[in-house]
């Protein structure tokens, strides 16, 4: 054990854009942080959503905040056109794989509606730690 006095279930984890994409991995790879929220995470990320599919998460008991903006990609003519519907499938995914999802999706592009979104999200924080 540590020398430190380290409380394991308020432990964070989170990320923007593609802090995001490296959060939701992170659910496959280790059994800690508790709580972990993902904010635009770039999903549409070549071959991420099929990992997902064919992975077995370590975290499943962690809680977890998924925000997506609707209009993500919006004005993009590549792979980011279709960063919502991919969002969407992935926000199923880790449905079915973790126990503890709030999965949210907004009216907004990927830099917009920031305040609220942070203020949700802190609100969602609050929440989950007791605060």
């Amino acid at each position: 054990m540590s020398e430190y006095s380290i409380d394991y279930k308020r432990i964070v984890y989170g990320g923007y854009s593609l802090g995001g994409l490296a959060t939701v991995y992170s659910l496959s790879t280790i059994d800690i942080p508790a709580i972990v929220f993902s904010l635009c995470g770039s999903f549409w990320y070549p071959d991420f959503i099929k990992y997902c599919k064919d992975t077995d998460f370590k975290n499943k008991k962690a809680s977890v905040y998924l925000l997506n903006g609707k209009n993500e990609g919006d004005k993009h003519n590549n792979i980011l056109e279709n960063a919502p519907k991919i969002a969407a499938d992935l926000h199923s995914i880790i449905k079915e794989k973790i126990m503890d999802v709030t999965s949210v999706f907004d009216n907004y592009g990927h830099h917009e509606n920031l305040e609220s979104r942070y203020s949700n999200l802190c609100i969602w924080l609050s929440e989950k730690l007791k605060v």
